[in-house]
């Protein structure tokens, strides 16, 4: 499952698009936009939490950034 994110400094998932969705129908999913102190970016959901809802997802797993590298990771 690919989801776009928006997420503040601590990794909270603010927003979320699910891309797989998306693809299929672009002009039904708003995309998410940084304000100050947000980022958003493109992220794979772990295979493990691949049997997980897209709300399911966003709502168990954060943004975790080391250097330049954001992943997800569980709460």
């Amino acid at each position: 499952m690919q989801i776009r994110a928006l997420y503040d400094q601590n990794g909270k998932i603010l927003a979320a698009v699910h891309l797989d969705a998306a693809k299929a129908a672009p002009h039904r999913h708003p995309q998410p936009h940084p304000r100050h102190g947000q980022n958003v970016g493109d992220f794979t959901v772990p295979d493990e939490y691949t049997h997980l809802t897209f709300e399911q997802a966003c709502a168990q797993l954060r943004v975790k950034v080391e250097g330049k590298l954001a992943t997800l990771w569980p709460h």
